[in-house]
């Protein structure tokens, strides 16, 4: 029998540098340097307040402490001596941490530690605002009251991997306004964010050192904007307002307070004889974290066609990260003639505002789009929903002919290749509709294999189970699918 792990509880702490990997595009000498420096002084920092360093893996630290008071009194104390050592050192040199910090079980191997707790401080750290810290409930109700810090509640966080959502607070703490961005300044009144996503486009820094080459990465911000209009439900600054900002230096988390929106997207561009690297970033705009970044590496045979691919290719991460999901995903990947992917859209638009009349208009849309593209199996999907809908709202006139074009068409696309579970989710609607509820759970559980976060999927099953006389079991997937 194998003995048994040895366990304990400790305060873990987390650190990750923020904007390492520009500042390694920069000058990854300096950057080298920096950060052994700034590991070496986080290591002194530990050891002083009883703590260890389990490991510090690139750009990222995990520290171990017996406690939880010490754990945030080090922290504290480590962001107030990088904030200092960034008081001596050129703006666009200076290295700022995010640090979390959790109380939980781990399990110790050798010098290692690991598990769930370990898992928390680190998708925490992530949470908090460069040069800040975050804590778990566990940690604030510990420290509460025995240290005078500016916690902020920021409520319940879903945290990637862990099951239940994890309540957290976070500090950023009082400074000199010296001291960058630990200190705070006077701003001028917040804009509300509008309900619906929100971004603006920061001009794209030009890194390649010529004057000649702004024209390039002015082509890709204008690009990228306009194309960012075109997508519909998502709320985007204009240029005009973006351009004030060219040579302002302004940070992500400030214009997105003066300018009301949720997120910032902010790029560079390095252009070298004829290769060219694009790097961008979208940025949560009430705290600074990164949510999404890309880097592209082209050569420029064709400038513009390169300029074209990246704009597509930005624009369709931002659609999926901040409106459709995998469903746009899905769109622009099978759609790729613009006027097409346009119509669809508005036939989307128009079908989810269920109406008699509108859902006319959108299957006369979705029938366009398949005379356009003949070879892409979405609109096939989607034309076969409004056969549903008319059925399922009492529109048709006649039931039966629906249901059997709702068919042909959701197997159509089958055929051609749609494999987002969408088709096979609407084959099941069908034979709900026809009460062989058998029938209508195989294709369920075909959508669910296709997609498994195929959210529908997950509530059609709720409602087969429902309409069964199956109420209980349907609970819980009707909670899955919301």
């Amino acid at each position: 029998m194998a003995e048994p792990l040895e366990r304990r509880l400790a305060a873990i702490l987390s650190a990750d540098a923020v904007g390492y990997s520009r500042l390694m595009e920069r000058d990854d000498e300096s950057t080298v340097r920096a950060i052994d420096a700034h590991r070496r002084r986080i290591e002194r920092l530990l050891d002083s307040f009883r703590g260890r360093l389990v490991d510090a893996p690139g750009d990222n630290l995990l520290g171990e402490f017996p406690s939880v008071v010490g754990a945030v009194r080090c922290a504290v104390e480590i962001q107030r001596a990088l904030a200092a050592e960034n008081e001596k050192i050129d703006p666009e040199r200076r290295m700022q941490f995010r640090i979390g910090i959790h109380l939980g079980d781990v399990i110790v191997e050798d010098s290692r530690i690991y598990g769930a707790g370990v898992n928390v401080a680190a998708r925490l750290e992530g949470l908090a605002a460069p040069g800040g810290i975050c804590l778990s409930d566990f940690v604030y109700q510990q420290v509460r009251g025995k240290l005078d810090l500016p916690a902020t509640d920021l409520g319940e966080q879903r945290l990637k991997n862990i099951e239940e959502p994890i309540r957290a607070y976070g500090i950023l703490l009082e400074q000199d306004t010296r001291q960058g961005a630990l200190g705070r300044t006077a701003k001028p009144e917040a804009l509300a964010p509008p309900e619906k996503p929100s971004l603006a486009v920061l001009p794209f820094f030009n890194m390649s050192g010529e004057q000649s080459q702004e024209y390039f990465s002015d082509g890709l911000f204008d690009d990228i904007l306009t194309e960012l209009t075109r997508i519909p439900g998502l709320f985007v600054i204009g240029h005009d307002s973006m351009r004030t900002y060219r040579k302002t230096g302004a940070k992500p988390v400030d214009v997105a307070r003066e300018l009301g929106v949720r997120h910032v997207l902010e790029g560079a561009v390095r252009r070298e004889g004829k290769r060219v690297r694009i790097t961008t970033r979208l940025l949560e705009g009430s705290t600074g974290r990164s949510v999404w970044s890309e880097r592209f590496d082209r050569e420029l045979e064709d400038v513009f066609a390169v300029q074209d691919e990246i704009v597509q290719d930005v624009v369709t991460a931002l659609d999926v990260a901040l409106v459709g999901g995998e469903a746009a995903f899905t769109l622009r990947k099978h759609l790729r003639n613009p006027q097409a992917l346009g119509l669809l859209y508005r036939g989307k638009d128009l079908m989810y505002r269920f109406n008699r009349e509108d859902m006319r208009e959108a299957r006369e849309l979705f029938e366009e789009v398949i005379r356009m593209e003949p070879e892409s199996p979405i609109a096939y999907t989607e034309s076969a929903w409004t056969r549903y809908f008319e059925v399922q709202r009492g529109w048709s006139a006649n039931p039966g002919a629906s249901l059997e074009e709702m068919s042909e068409l959701a197997h159509r696309g089958l055929e051609i290749g749609d494999a987002s579970g969408f088709a096979s989710m609407m084959l099941g609607h069908m034979h709900l509709i026809k009460r062989e509820h058998d029938e209508a759970m195989a294709m369920s559980e075909r959508a669910l294999i296709e997609r498994p976060s195929c959210q529908g999927a997950y509530s059609l099953r709720a409602n087969i189970l429902n309409y069964s006389g199956c109420a209980e079991q349907a609970i819980p997937l009707a909670k899955q699918s919301i």
